[in-house]
């Protein structure tokens, strides 16, 4: 009888376990894509089904080349970052982002982040990051940094950045190079 209460407080504490780990997976703003150790969907949270458009029972068991190839530019980049990570064991993160085209056509930036589960005999996990606000941003701040707020027109930092690029480049390839005012 021990035995059997002992299976019930371990069969109640699992369940809170699941629900709070559902609960955290939900919460995450990012797509959470769950692999098997042969790169198969086994979970999307609700963040990578609005992502992808597709829910979990369509896609489960499949490879994720199949969403990849329909949604990524870089798809064979996101693969390889996969394979490396899965060899190696080790958490990896795209050096750039890559661009994401959902199915009603809307684009966004992504950053790939794979985990490897339990060193990669059980597969890994996929996170998405949305950075196309962050990319924006930055684009924004680089224009406004280099041109004249009221023309529009380049200002002195782009021009000292582009002579010293010039220079940079007529010493290496021994051209010259005249710059008129």
């Amino acid at each position: 009888w021990w035995f059997a209460r002992l299976l019930q407080h371990t069969r109640r504490h699992l369940s809170a376990a699941r629900r709070n780990a559902d609960a955290t997976l939900r919460s995450i703003a990012d797509a959470v894509i769950t692999l098997d150790d042969q790169a198969k969907v086994v979970l999307l949270n609700p963040v990578a089904e609005q992502l992808t458009g597709v829910t979990l029972s369509q896609i489960a068991g499949q490879s994720i080349e199949t969403l990849l190839d329909r949604c990524c530019s870089e798809s064979g980049e996101v693969n390889q970052l996969l394979r490396i990570c899965l060899a190696d064991q080790k958490t990896l993160r795209s050096p750039e982002s890559f661009s994401w085209t959902r199915p009603d056509g809307r684009r966004y930036d992504l950053r790939a982040t794979l985990t490897p589960i339990e060193g990669g005999r059980d597969g890994a996990v996929l996170a998405l990051s949305d950075v196309t606000d962050a990319l924006a941003l930055t684009s924004r701040l680089v224009h406004d940094a280099t041109h004249d707020p009221l023309t529009g027109l380049p200002n002195q930092t782009l021009l000292l950045d582009r002579l010293r690029q010039s220079l940079a480049s007529i010493r290496r390839k021994e051209h010259l190079v005249a710059l008129l005012f």
